[in-house]
């Protein structure tokens, strides 16, 4: 059963308490989880951008990074994600933008 967007409860369709309204989607031949969690994660960095390269990014630059990086987390299934590490702040204010815009992905520490 989903409610809201989020999955409330897991069984058979024949014994959930239902109202008319509610539908079956079968998924018989597919497989289906709950959100992936992540617990090491770097989210405002960029693997390309080392050594002297990664001294000229700003700290705007590397939330917007992190944005992207969120973005591409989530399409990979992570719904939860602890960062280990960012300069500036950049992944507080990354969380608090997502969180702001409510999207459906938490970042933790």
């Amino acid at each position: 059963m989903i409610d809201g967007g989020k999955i409330v409860s897991v069984g058979p369709f024949a014994q959930a308490t239902r109202s008319a309204a509610d539908r079956l989607i079968d998924l018989g031949n597919a497989t289906v989880l709950p959100g992936l969690t992540d617990a090491h994660t770097h989210m405002t960095g960029d693997p390309q951008d080392v050594g002297y390269e990664g001294l000229g990014i700003s700290i705007r630059g590397l939330t917007l990074i992190g944005a992207r990086n969120a973005r591409l987390t989530l399409e990979a299934g992570f719904t939860t994600v602890r960062n280990v590490g960012a300069e500036g702040y950049s992944d507080v204010a990354l969380r608090d933008a997502i969180n702001a815009a409510m999207f459906p992905v938490r970042i933790c520490w």
